[in-house]
């Protein structure tokens, strides 16, 4: 038979110290990936906030082609963008068709009336809408910024057609 050796005993304490050493590592290093990736979550959901907020920021600030001034008035960029595309002579032709559903309307209804016949409504052809794109182009602006320039223009004409 083999004697007890007494080495075993602190050789089998030292491996199930080392195990429950291996174990707690693991579980702590878990803990950590766990917390990391909670973090990340909800600095995405941070940045998110942040780039909804931004963005409503931007819809707030005034348009470039037209002032914040009652009543809307053309800057000279949108004087530019006017001349560049003859808004006046699209909005001589458009005026007619308006005209009549202006009638009776506040200028502020009217202003909304012209608004959304560029927003929603008008289709320019092939050559127009090949200009205003050149024009906004050229001038740094987003084409719906050429169609208020036009809105405004028609707005203008509109009220130039109707008695007060």
């Amino acid at each position: 038979m083999e004697s007890f050796n007494p080495l075993w005993i602190v050789a089998g304490l030292g491996a199930v110290t080392l195990l429950i050493g291996v174990v707690t590592f693991i579980f702590q290093a878990g803990g950590w990936y766990k917390n990391v990736n909670s973090d990340r979550n909800r600095f995405n959901e941070f940045m998110e906030e942040v780039r909804q907020d931004i963005k409503k920021i931007l819809l707030r600030l005034p348009s470039p082609v037209a002032t914040k001034s009652s009543p809307i008035r053309l800057t000279d960029l949108g004087e530019a963008i006017s001349d560049g595309v003859n808004a006046k002579g699209i909005v001589n032709e458009i005026a007619d068709e308006i005209i009549e559903q202006a009638r009776g309307k506040t200028k502020y209804q009217i202003q909304e009336l012209c608004q959304d016949y560029f927003k929603n409504k008008y289709e320019p052809d092939h050559d127009t809408l090949s200009v205003m794109e050149m024009c906004a182009f050229e001038n740094g602006v987003k084409l719906e910024e050429v169609r208020t320039v036009l809105s405004i223009e028609l707005r203008d004409r509109v009220f130039e057609l109707l008695p007060d």
